[in-house]
């Protein structure tokens, strides 16, 4: 809603959790990649403002190219 919302560590500690879920259910045979390829392209949609770098996309990649 204002620039000054936006920052680099923004959503970081709720993608950081997500993963911790996904990867504690993980040999249950349900393949998590979609969502969390979801969750990436979320943080990919435009915005009014000049959007940051969110270090959270980084942890992201990581988690993809497992």
């Amino acid at each position: 809603s204002h620039p000054s919302h936006l920052y680099e560590g923004l959503f970081s500690t709720e993608v950081r959790r997500a993963l911790e879920v996904v990867d504690k259910y993980e040999g249950l045979g349900i393949d998590y990649r979609p969502a969390v390829l979801e969750l990436q392209a979320a943080l990919d949609e435009p915005i009014y403002y000049d959007k940051p770098e969110f270090s959270c996309a980084k942890t992201l990649d990581k988690w993809l190219k497992r």
